[in-house]
């Protein structure tokens, strides 16, 4: 972080403050990853969103909420962040960001698994990040939704989903521990009656499980 807090100190003191901004907006996205400095990430936010409404950067802006979701998620406000979730999916839609697309799908699973909403909605928002994973080839996101979605899948009941996904996750390249600190889950998948369906994901990767489940 603070190679960013360099390069925001040289942007200001030349008078480039789209640039400034951009590094105002690194560095809350460092501190969400990072889980330090959280304190500050709202002031960063701040004034990221207000210097994209103000040129009309509809994208740029959908990013800061993005990143406030997320950051709001950490402290337990999932109500507030599944309104920003909501209110910048569509944007990342229609501008093609696959990536930013995936992370407010991820973030609207989380949400909806930690309130009254529940598993089944982190299971179809988990779903339709797999086809976007595989879109947008983002190996290392799609691990994790997979992750994710088996989690889900099993807590909505769904144990055939979540033996498929957990197969597909299983044979990915690099994939040593496919749900670890969930053993007993991993378990409970590998054996009859849900093996065979294990088996189909390892077979078919997650090209299988978009096909066989479409969104």
């Amino acid at each position: 972080m603070a190679h960013f807090e360099e390069s925001l100190g040289v942007f200001i003191d030349i008078g480039e403050l789209d640039r400034a901004n951009n590094v105002r907006f690194m560095l809350a996205r460092r501190a969400i990853e990072a889980r330090r400095r959280l304190s500050e990430v709202p002031l960063w936010l701040d004034e990221c969103e207000r210097h994209a409404t103000l040129h009309r950067l509809e994208h740029e802006q959908a990013h800061a909420r993005l990143a406030r979701a997320e950051h709001l998620t950490l402290g337990g406000g999932h109500g507030a962040a599944c309104r920003l979730f909501n209110g910048v999916i569509d944007v990342f839609r229609r501008a093609g960001d696959l990536r930013c697309l995936a992370r407010t799908l991820v973030g609207l699973a989380g949400s909806a698994s930690a309130t009254a909403r529940g598993a089944p909605e982190a299971v179809e928002n988990l779903l339709q990040a797999v086809h976007v994973t595989l879109a947008a080839a983002d190996i290392p996101r799609q691990h994790h939704v997979a992750a994710a979605l088996v989690k889900a899948a099993a807590e909505a009941g769904d144990l055939t989903l979540a033996a498929r996904v957990f197969g597909a996750l299983a044979a990915a390249p690099g994939i040593d521990t496919p749900l670890p600190g969930h053993e007993q889950l991993a378990a409970e998948l590998a054996a009859p009656p849900f093996a065979s369906f294990v088996s189909e994901g390892r077979a078919g990767g997650f090209n299988l499980i978009a096909r066989l489940y479409p969104r």
